[in-house]
């Protein structure tokens, strides 16, 4: 199975491990943890054994270059020695003698009978030697030629080695082999006294990681993915576990507040039942206005909890009608200065007398009442609110200051997010969490923005704007 395949199947399995909850978040980690360190074992140990093979081809190669280093030499010293003895302008062969004739017993020797040329080298070696000894010196110039045409970068030293292996003569002094160097195997060159030849590759490190580069590179680079990856995973899942318990958090606040509206309904349905509250028209009217007002605002809660779903899922629409923006403030003023519980004063001296807008009524007005509404919650027992509205050059802004308790400029990036509550549990403030995220939506939904500027004691700002044609 492909990495990649087997990659994702094991995400999947962690993801419905952590949803489904089979294991406590600590030990969770703890085979997040394990399997991440199983991973990057798995790729050291294919990196190591990578790493063998390489070096044992190397070796291999070593012994095919030593051999050819040889057979130059040895073709070099052989024509020097024709030279030497006058046989190199003889045109028939000698007579055999004593004096010329050499024997060679292969299995005395251990040569075997299939490396015919090998031995057919060591023969005239022997020969050649009588004229011309073996010198490893001159090989180094050889071997060097060979390795650039093998594209081995590497220093190295040619020995002459007897049966144990001990170096009798080295090309370039002592032999300073290290921890990555690389011997060929003995290539026996004078069966008669054991001598063999050996090259030795001093630090070949570099070659080996060179061709290993590719290897490398994408080991390096699964591991690195799934480094993030686990990273990634770890981060997705944590963010849904705070979803979900914000969620929760949600449904528990929503739930609360709703018990509200519903306890004043059902106290005026109860109270509206009764003889008493028949036979008195006054009380009648007030527990009318206190279901519908209970009614209302049980209706706005559910829109915005609807409008902020229907956005996620890019199905929100608007319902654009042409209204006075002014009218709706004037409302919205009376309503608050009316029934909130505390002291309000709200300011529209600077109001113009028609604002005519086009966009959606309801969700305008409600977005002004949320603003209007936090104003009054997020202040002291005197709250003043002024609230300005003026057409600009495309657009038409509307302001909303109040005297509250403000924000903190680390917090003020959070106070649009959905559920966020930006103000302490010490205040013991209610909310859903989801006024000012309904807020932004809308205006976004208008095309326009919103913005927020705030101090901490001194009191917020909130200004949106929509496009004059929205």
């Amino acid at each position: 199975m492909p990495r990649s395949n087997t990659l994702t199947i094991f995400f999947l399995l962690l993801n419905i491990i952590y949803e489904k909850q089979l294991m406590s978040n600590k030990d969770f980690l703890y085979i997040v943890i394990t399997s991440l360190g199983l991973i990057l074992l798995a790729q050291a140990y294919l990196i190591s054994d990578y790493f063998n093979t390489t070096r044992y081809g190397l070796q291999k190669e070593s012994n095919v270059i030593l051999k050819e280093t040889f057979h130059r030499d040895l073709n070099r010293r052989d024509k020097l020695s024709q030279h030497i003895l006058g046989q190199d302008t003889i045109t028939y062969s000698p007579e055999i003698t004593h004096q010329n004739r050499i024997n060679v017993d292969a299995r005395e020797n251990k040569m075997t009978d299939d490396d015919f040329v090998n031995n057919l080298h060591v023969i005239i070696n022997i020969a050649t030697s009588r004229t011309v000894p073996l010198n490893i010196h001159p090989m180094d110039s050889l071997t060097e030629t060979i390795l650039e045409a093998h594209k081995i970068h590497s220093d190295f030293i040619i020995a002459r080695i007897d049966s144990t292996g001990k170096a009798i003569e080295s090309s370039r002094g002592k032999n300073k082999a290290g921890l990555f160097s690389i011997s060929s195997a003995p290539l026996l060159v004078n069966p008669k006294n054991s001598e063999s030849l050996q090259l030795t590759l001093i630090n070949p490190f570099g070659v080996i990681v060179k061709r290993m580069a590719l290897m490398l590179i994408s080991s390096f680079a699964f591991a690195m993915i799934c480094i993030l990856a686990f990273v990634k995973l770890m981060k997705i899942l944590a963010r849904q576990r705070q979803l979900m318990e914000v969620k929760n958090d949600f449904f528990g606040s929503t739930a609360h507040e709703l018990k509200r509206p519903v306890a004043r309904l059902r106290m005026a349905i109860d109270s509206l039942g009764t003889e008493r509250v028949d036979a008195n028209p006054e009380k009648k009217e007030r527990y009318l206005a206190i279901s519908k007002e209970a009614v209302n605002e049980m209706a706005d809660t559910i829109n915005m909890i609807l409008t902020l779903s229907l956005a996620e899922e890019g199905i929100f629409e608007l319902s654009i009608s042409k209204f006075d923006l002014a009218l709706v403030i004037r409302q919205l003023k009376e309503q608050f200065v009316s029934t909130s519980h505390k002291p309000v004063h709200i300011d529209i001296s600077d109001l113009p007398e028609q604002l005519l807008v086009q966009g959606d009524e309801t969700h305008i007005r409600q977005t002004i009442a949320n603003l209007i509404d936090n104003a009054i919650k997020y202040s002291g027992e005197e709250v003043a609110i002024t609230i300005q509205a003026a057409s600009e050059v495309r657009n038409l802004r509307v302001t909303i200051i109040d005297n509250g308790f403000g924000i903190a400029p680390e917090k003020q990036e959070l106070v649009f997010q959905k559920y966020a509550r930006v103000h302490s549990k010490e205040e013991s403030i209610s909310g859903f969490g989801i006024g000012l995220s309904y807020v932004k939506a809308v205006i976004e939904k208008h095309g326009g923005s919103i913005s927020l500027s705030s101090k901490p004691n001194q009191g917020s700002e909130f200004a949106f704007s929509l496009p004059v044609g929205a």
